[in-house]
């Protein structure tokens, strides 16, 4: 990811030369008033017509769509990877989020990758350039600016963002920050009095 052969805005779970013509299902619908879900169970590699002496490796996963934002993939089975698959989510032809593919290989079967619905940390999360220099056995403390994020009662999640840091130690040349944001509830209420006109009998 990103890949100019998927549509704009696709949800990669699995992304291989599957043939559920030969075998397995694929099934899809909403299993709460707040998931609906896409499955796929044991669907097997395609081959070639003429491969007849091995069976095709067969691959069990999901994707949950929630109606907060949340995309979630979930694997069961995943059977012996082909040369060429990818994991990930892809915004438009230059854009996207790569999670594993066959140059970056990870092991699929009972894993569970949640991406989350959030601005962008650019947004929220600001650091200005800046160098220091660091004795050997001290300290120092770099300033970070959180801005605030609007209220939104349907999202309950963090938002997550990393600050990383690049050094001139051989051993680590970038140190990755994570952040973490949670914009609460208002300790107030906004109430807006309608008022009303009413003629009574007689009067004007």
């Amino acid at each position: 990811m990103p890949s100019a052969s998927l549509p704009a805005g696709s949800l990669v779970p699995f992304w291989a030369d599957l043939d559920p013509s030969q075998g397995g299902a694929i099934r899809a619908g909403q299993v709460l008033s707040d998931t609906f879900v896409v499955s796929y169970e044991a669907v097997p590699l395609w081959q070639e017509a003429t491969i007849t002496n091995t069976l095709a490796p067969t691959f069990t996963f999901q994707i949950s769509l929630h109606s907060d934002g949340r995309v979630q993939y979930r694997y069961g089975a995943m059977g012996t990877l082909p040369p060429r698959w990818g994991v990930g989510a892809g915004n438009d032809a230059v854009r996207g989020q790569s999670l594993a593919c066959n140059r970056q290989p990870q092991s699929l079967s009972g894993r569970t990758w949640t991406l989350r619905n959030q601005a962008s940390a650019r947004l929220w999360l600001q650091m200005p350039p800046q160098t220091s220099t660091i004795a050997p056995n001290t300290s120092i403390t770099l300033q970070a600016t959180l801005i605030g994020l609007g209220y939104t009662p349907w999202r309950e999640q963090y938002a997550e963002g990393v600050l990383r840091l690049s050094t001139n130690d051989p051993h680590q040349p970038t140190i990755s920050l994570a952040a973490q944001v949670k914009v609460g509830a208002p300790p107030y209420q906004l109430a807006l009095p309608v008022l009303a006109r009413y003629a009574t009998p007689g009067g004007n």
